[in-house]
């Protein structure tokens, strides 16, 4: 019987056959995306606590002026380089009023010599300001978003080794032509250190039918320890149009599914 019925949990349980390639897929996959969605939540409302400025513009079109610190504060929780990023707040006098600024740089030799009440170099445009020879900081978030995607790099493959192999064992299970294989050996597979999760056995077998052709699989039944020893003839399923492409007869799945042959 062709196209035969698999449930969603028999298809996760598939995946027990390849812990590593899914341990190492989904640590360097996800968890640097664990890290790096909350840290970027953090970054993105410390950009938000100083105006954003042309810098060139103002830079070059400005008009100078001179303004006093009001406060200086240091953030300690980013570091570049050794160096904290400190918010400068000033004021200053232009077209008869008083604008009241901030802007965040990347410069300790300045910020260490500064003092609230001190007077700095400033040029302004349009209501807008910057501190002379002192460019606003931006975080480099270029470099930063970049390193997910060089764990992501590194993990994907394993995840795609692991979902290929899974899909064809479905396909297998769905489409594939019921055979009779003799046993030429039983390999038990540990799992992981410690927990070992994946623990699985490696069955190699020889088509009976064909007797030059030998091929193995993964499977996680270990009743077949108990049920089946070398020399026994047992079950296998094989795709028709790669026949090198085969699997044992999962009859725990064909029970639950109620397949017919």
């Amino acid at each position: 019987m062709k196209n035969r019925q698999i449930t969603f949990s028999n298809k996760l349980s598939l995946y027990k056959k390849y812990p590593i390639q899914i341990f190492i897929g989904g640590m360097f996959t996800f968890f640097p995306l664990l890290i790096f969605i909350p840290i970027s939540l953090i970054l993105i409302s410390q950009s938000n606590d100083t105006p954003k400025v042309d810098y060139d513009s103002i830079s070059n079109n400005g008009i100078t002026s001179t303004a006093t610190i009001s406060d200086i504060e240091i953030i300690t929780n980013t570091t570049i380089n050794g160096e904290h990023p400190a918010i400068i707040s000033y004021v200053y006098n232009a077209d008869k009023s008083t604008y009241e600024d901030k802007v965040k740089i990347l410069d300790s030799h300045k910020v260490n010599n500064w003092s609230i009440n001190d007077t700095i170099d400033i040029k302004h445009l349009n209501g807008k300001s910057i501190i002379v020879d002192s460019k606003p900081f931006e975080f480099p978030w270029g470099i930063f978003i970049f390193i997910p995607f060089v764990f992501a790099a590194i993990g994907i493959p394993f995840l795609i080794y692991a979902i290929k192999k899974v899909r064809a064992e479905i396909r297998l299970y769905k489409e594939g032509t019921v055979k009779t294989a003799t046993i030429l050996a039983i390999v038990p597979n540990s799992g992981l250190p410690i927990t070992n999760i994946g623990q699985s056995i490696t069955i190699h077998y020889q088509w009976t039918e064909l007797k030059k052709q030998t091929s193995n699989c993964k499977t996680t039944d270990f009743s077949i320890l108990g049920d089946y020893k070398k020399g026994d003839l047992i079950k296998i399923l094989v795709n028709e149009d790669k026949p090198s492409i085969t699997t044992i007869y999962p009859d725990l799945i064909a029970k639950q599914n109620c397949w017919s042959i």
